[in-house]
């Protein structure tokens, strides 16, 4: 063997380690994403599946969701006459 075919099997077994720790680094990581993926999934297949009737931690998530929603919308209303010319007490809250 001469000094050249040394030196291209050295730096494609040099690329090769750098290859192969990049791909070893990027499966970790799609390894992590997938795992929190499946995580959720799974919190949300128990979710579905609590109580005494399949479904019903479902609704409740669902109601509750709702519920911060309808907040939410009251408040906005709400906040949306502090600047007329007859606040309402919750305007004081804010300041208003």
């Amino acid at each position: 063997m001469d000094t050249g075919q040394l030196i291209l099997i050295g730096g494609g077994l040099a690329l090769l380690c750098g290859v192969l720790f990049v791909l070893g680094t990027v499966l970790q990581a799609l390894g992590v994403v997938f795992g929190l993926f499946g995580w959720l999934l799974e919190i949300v297949v128990n979710l579905f599946n609590i109580g005494p009737i399949p479904g019903c931690g479902c609704l409740l998530a669902l109601g509750g969701l709702g519920l911060c929603g309808l907040i939410i919308y009251i408040v906005v209303n709400v906040s949306a006459t502090c600047s007329g010319p007859n606040p309402v007490n919750f305007c004081m809250f804010f300041g208003g």
